[in-house]
């Protein structure tokens, strides 16, 4: 996988996710909370009854779930998605070599999936724990090498050595 469609891809979510929040921001700076009210459902369920009866207290429910969502998305995607552009804008990204220690378990042919992996670095010694973007699967004791994003544990496989040609024929 190249750089760039690394980037189109993680960028991308980002995108996608930005997009949802500033929807649910502008909504609430409009409108206000959001409101449930079993009166105005185009489908009639056997819950309208149960709902209306208590539309306060699932109003208030519903606007801490969303309130709860917005902060997490915030402080667990974009916060480090804003510490990792000055690797993106300087084109220069760590890497990491090392073995895998943890695997996914996950057997992919010839596709592009995202696996998530605990590495020991060859020159530290440190567990890294990275999600990297690669092809044909990750297992324990392939050697690694890969670029990534260290705020955002995101990467993308540069090369592999495999351990083994076929864990999953291994284990049948």
């Amino acid at each position: 996988m190249a750089r760039e469609h690394f980037l189109i891809i993680f960028f991308g979510e980002r995108m996608i996710m930005l997009c949802l929040c500033l929807f649910l921001i502008c909504r609430y700076i409009k409108k206000g909370f959001l409101k449930v009210d079993a009166e105005n459902q185009i489908i009639d369920c056997k819950l309208k009854d149960m709902i209306q009866a208590h539309k306060e207290i699932l109003s208030v429910i519903l606007n801490i779930v969303v309130v709860a969502f917005l902060i997490y998305v915030f402080i667990g995607i974009y916060i480090p998605f804003f510490k990792d552009l000055t690797y993106v804008y300087s084109g220069e990204y760590p890497y990491i070599e090392g073995v895998v220690i943890k695997d996914p378990n996950i057997v992919s042919s010839n596709k592009i999936e995202l696996y998530n992996v605990t590495i020991k670095d060859a020159k530290t010694g440190e567990e890294l724990r990275v999600s990297l973007y690669g092809k044909n699967g990750i297992w324990t004791g392939d050697e690694i090498k890969a670029e990534y994003l260290p705020n955002s544990e995101v990467g993308i496989l540069l090369e592999k050595k495999k351990e083994r040609e076929n864990k999953c024929l291994e284990e049948y």
